[in-house]
């Protein structure tokens, strides 16, 4: 079970209206916090790990819940100076509005003595395509595309690791 917080910033720029002339950039920070989606998985080796040390690799699945914000407003930085109460970017929400449904490969391999490789991949699919939240501040000729989307996810993810030390309790990984 994951039941992640998160306190998310997004920094950035914006040249204000009686700077223009000096072209000064100003730069400001919006935030969205709070509890975000929540994921339960299982994973399973499929080879008993206390039976075998040198390789193994594991099968998961798992369902993300829409539990945490996808409409988060900040006071936002306008153009003439002031501040305005605004949907803040989907990047920084705290949830995504949709329920995913995941599933993941994970393994490790021994190549030369106690030097391992390993690998990861994840793909979730949302079958939400989108949840309905509109951008602030919609740009015409862009109809359709100023809803939030409810993503599929994914990534992957190989190296190698060595473990180090009397007890190798210590692992460097590259």
């Amino acid at each position: 079970v994951t039941l992640p917080y998160v306190n998310n910033e997004r920094s950035q720029t914006l040249t204000l209206t009686k700077d223009a002339a000096s072209k000064a950039l100003t730069r400001y920070s919006v935030y969205a916090k709070g509890i975000a989606d929540v994921r339960f998985g299982l994973n399973y080796w499929l080879v008993d790990p206390k039976k075998v040390t040198k390789g193994n690799l594991s099968i998961g699945a798992g369902i993300k819940l829409a539990t945490g914000s996808y409409t988060a407003t900040d006071d936002a930085l306008q153009t003439d100076g002031t501040k305005k109460s605004a949907v803040m970017d989907q990047a920084i929400q705290p949830g995504d509005g949709g329920v995913g449904f995941s599933i993941e490969l994970q393994g490790f391999k021994a190549i030369y003595k106690h030097l391992y490789g390993f690998a990861s991949g994840y793909y979730m699919f949302s079958p939400r395509e989108s949840n309905g939240t509109a951008k602030s501040a919609p740009k015409a000729g862009l109809e359709g595309y100023e809803i939030y989307a409810s993503p599929d996810q994914y990534f992957g993810r190989a190296g190698v690791m060595l473990p180090v030390g009397k007890k190798q309790n210590v692992t460097f990984s590259l």
